[in-house]
């Protein structure tokens, strides 16, 4: 299974993944998960007030037992200080709106949709 960032062990108790380009790059290579990704910015006003809703919908998808978890619900800080790959990453994918929700699934990129 994908191992993910350290800062993600530090709190297992938290069902929304904070992931570095690291974390997906290795889903992408070595399809492992479906995940579902919000990609923001921390200054981002609209971000700050939909990331609980975010988290609320990883603890139910990790808590439903027909999940099991199959999806994984990620953030993306593409701004980090801790994972300072992640803008060089969001700046690949050329996400220019925050939040920005993609799906990536069987190692493939599925669906982009932007939030402005």
């Amino acid at each position: 299974s994908i191992s993910y960032s350290s800062s993600q062990k530090e709190n297992t108790a938290d069902n929304l993944l904070e992931l570095s380009a690291q974390d997906l790059e290795q889903n992408l290579q070595f399809w492992q998960n479906d995940m579902a990704v919000m990609f923001y910015a921390p200054w981002c006003p609209h971000c700050k007030s939909f990331l609980p809703y975010w988290k609320m919908l990883a603890d139910d998808v990790s808590g439903g037992k027909k999940s099991k978890g199959k999806v994984l619900i990620g953030k993306f800080d593409c701004e980090s200080k801790k994972f300072p790959e992640n803008y060089a990453f969001c700046d690949e994918m050329k996400l220019r709106a925050y939040p920005t929700f993609m799906f990536f699934g069987f190692g493939d990129f599925w669906d982009r949709n932007e939030i402005e």
